[in-house]
């Protein structure tokens, strides 16, 4: 059970690593919000969560899996995504974690808005 109620229609982007991951974050936001998603205000519970992966050492893989934990633990509830290049090398592992909604690797990675709508049966997968 949420601790706060869960704000309809936000999301909550975690971009770890380079540029890009943080260029294509930018997108992928660009693409929700005009299905009505907005930035979660400080304070407030997201509906989703995606969390934009880097994989450049084993200290980042770390990262990457405190970070899943952390936000399925701080955000119960939410849909949490994860994706970028440890969604990419490491799928399966990350789909072991209870509470992750989806994993979406490099090559997928802009078809994540769709996805998440469809999850949310806001837009029709045919």
């Amino acid at each position: 059970m949420p601790s706060s109620p869960i704000a309809e229609r936000t999301v909550l982007f975690n971009t770890l690593g380079c540029r890009l991951n943080f260029f294509e974050s930018d997108g992928l936001f660009s693409s929700l919000s005009k299905h009505g998603f907005r930035s979660v205000e400080v304070g407030e519970h997201p509906e989703v969560v995606i969390i934009n992966t880097c994989t450049v050492t084993n200290k980042a893989d770390s990262k990457n899996r405190n970070t899943i934990r952390n936000a399925i633990k701080k955000f119960p509830g939410s849909q949490i995504w994860v994706t970028g290049c440890y969604a990419e090398t490491d799928r399966e592992s990350i789909e072991a974690i209870p509470g992750v909604a989806g994993v979406v690797g490099n090559t997928e990675k802009s078809k994540l808005p769709v996805m998440i709508l469809e999850k949310k049966g806001l837009i029709d997968s045919n």
